[in-house]
């Protein structure tokens, strides 16, 4: 089951059941559609609640998180509505650089010698 789309794929034919996936998808529309799937999701599932992740630079879940958590808490489903930054490791450093005050390389350059 794909929970994304919450649709039957027929293997049979497989583009009209992609092409199904792709407009039926819970992406698709408004947040509601997405937050009614989850709920769907969690019932299904016997989820006992919901970490919801807000990526600071994310307007969609930024935005939808007062309806997560009414229309979840509503359903009987608690919310903890996180936000934060989902930093890789990797770019972590790469940024961390770009924002080092230039006295501070010079002094790492100074105690490196």
């Amino acid at each position: 089951m794909n929970f994304d789309a919450f649709c039957e794929m027929d293997p049979r034919k497989p583009f009209e059941s992609m092409a199904r996936r792709l407009v039926f998808n819970s992406f698709n529309g408004a947040s509601d559609n997405r937050i009614r799937r989850s709920i769907r999701m969690c019932r299904e599932q016997e989820i006992d609640g919901v970490v919801y992740f807000c990526h600071w630079g994310c307007k969609q879940t930024l935005a939808a998180a007062g309806n997560v958590r009414q229309m979840m808490e509503e359903a009987g489903i608690p919310v903890l509505i996180l936000d934060g930054d989902g930093w890789r490791p990797q770019q972590h450093r790469k940024r961390a650089d770009v924002h080092q005050d230039p006295g501070d390389a010079a002094l790492d350059c100074e105690r490196k010698r």
